[in-house]
């Protein structure tokens, strides 16, 4: 080490903080220079190569992460250890600083009794690096949770949330509900939801107060913002006893953990921390494949902007089919129409929910955009032999008397066609039950 070096290099512009910590380290042994000017640190490390840089990173012209960054990706200055102390001490911060490459972060005030003695553990390496910090806290478990009251062979269905985020928030109450999409599948092992939109919070909430399955899959249909708005408020992420498992499309603009980071760290969710449940991330394409013991989860490709799929869940003798951003575009050019494709995917469904977003005196006004009407739904219904049609996501912009209209009319296709199927509007709460005994 050069002769004009120094332990630790302090870079902090607050006329209190700063000149505490210099004092604190002098008293403890350690040599510390303090830098006020944050645009010179880069330099000065280059220059004293301190073994240590202790830095602030709220600063008025420079943003403190991106110095922070800088200095460890700099190939004469990476191997700097380096402590963030800092009054910004939010989660997000901390979460890029150790990203980055931070080895330690300080929350400001910090206790002057312990400040050196934390100090010194990371210059003698005894301190927890970045990735240990971040590891989950074993809990002990305070009280009993009750057990599912589903048995073998039974499964709920319910909707958390049905709608879309329009241009603008409605004012007025729904019977239907105003949550955006969300659905879930119970099993007495296992809860599957169908996308993270905003009713995913009341789900989570009625999960943690009632208990049951910790083994969670979370199957988004795209990352649309209404499908995805939820996920950071989703409460057992916070409950290191879950095992979450996350899966939907990958490609298009972002891959799918790329779209967990930003949810779960970004700026756009100031309420963002890093969760405690274990997680894992699947990419899925059109496929099959077995995500629990007797349960298949299948993918199709949608037609809707975006890398959007279709999904079907089978278990418990049941098969639900789950396509939320469908448009039902009839191509007389291709040799099999997606409608036809879809029919194909969705043959005997029990339950069929599907997009029904449109009156269908409104389709053709908002053809390509990516949403079917209500009739074009209950075609489809028909065409796929199914049990049920949940008529599902309908436009923000609709009243009540509005959806009322769309199940009538889905009602009335259905009788003077004759076919053979229920007809349902979704909305928040509804739930269909299965029992072992039943067979349709």
């Amino acid at each position: 080490m050069p002769e004009n070096s120094s332990d630790v290099l302090i870079l902090d512009i607050d006329p209190v903080s700063g000149p505490l910590m210099r004092s604190l380290l002098g008293e403890a042994g350690l040599r510390a220079v303090l830098e006020t000017a944050p645009d010179r640190l880069l330099e000065l490390v280059k220059q004293h190569q301190p073994r240590l840089v202790i830095m602030d990173i709220s600063f008025p012209e420079i943003n403190g992460l991106d110095l922070l960054r800088a200095l460890k990706t700099g190939p004469e200055t990476a191997a700097t250890r380096v402590v963030v102390v800092t009054e910004k001490a939010y989660e997000f911060e901390k979460t890029h600083a150790f990203k980055y490459g931070a080895a330690a972060f300080i929350a400001k005030p910090f206790n002057t009794a312990t400040f050196a003695g934390q100090i010194k553990q990371v210059l003698t390496g005894a301190s927890r690096d970045s990735a240990e910090l971040c590891k989950r806290k074993e809990v002990k478990k305070l009280y009993t949770r009750p057990e599912t009251d589903l048995r073998d062979g039974e499964a709920r269905l319910t909707f958390w949330g049905c709608r879309g985020f329009g241009a603008v928030l409605p004012n007025e109450a729904s019977a239907f509900g105003r949550q955006t999409p969300c659905v879930s599948i119970e099993t007495p092992t296992s809860v599957f939801i169908f996308d993270g939109g905003t009713g995913i919070v009341p789900l989570g909430e009625k999960l943690m107060r009632q208990g049951g399955p910790k083994n969670v899959w979370i199957v988004l249909s795209h990352m649309h913002i209404s499908h995805v708005a939820g996920l950071p408020h989703f409460a057992c992420l916070d409950d290191p006893e879950y095992k979450i498992s996350f899966a939907g499309a990958c490609g298009g603009e972002k891959k799918l953990r790329q779209v967990a980071e930003e949810l779960f760290y970004g700026s756009a969710y100031w309420t963002a921390r890093r969760p405690k449940a274990e997680i894992s991330l699947f990419e899925m394409a059109e496929d099959t494949g077995e995500v629990a013991p007797g349960v298949l989860l299948s993918a199709m490709g949608a037609n809707h902007p975006s890398d959007c799929l279709a999904l079907k869940i089978e278990l418990c003798g049941k098969k639900i089919v789950y396509a939320p951003d469908s448009e039902l575009k009839p191509d007389p050019y291709a040799l099999e129409s997606y409608n036809e494709r879809l029919a194909g995917f969705a043959q005997g469904a029990d339950v069929l929910i599907h997009d029904s977003y449109y009156m269908d005196q409104d389709y053709p006004a908002n053809a390509g955009k990516g949403h079917s009407a209500v009739g074009a739904a209950a075609e489809l219904a028909a065409q796929a032999d199914v049990k049920n049609l949940v008529l599902f996501h309908a436009c923000t912009s609709y009243d009540d008397n509005a959806l009322r209209q769309m199940l009538s009319q889905a009602k009335d296709m259905v009788a003077d066609n004759k076919w053979n199927f229920n007809c349902l509007m979704a909305r928040d709460g509804l739930t269909i039950s299965y029992k072992a005994s039943q067979q349709g």
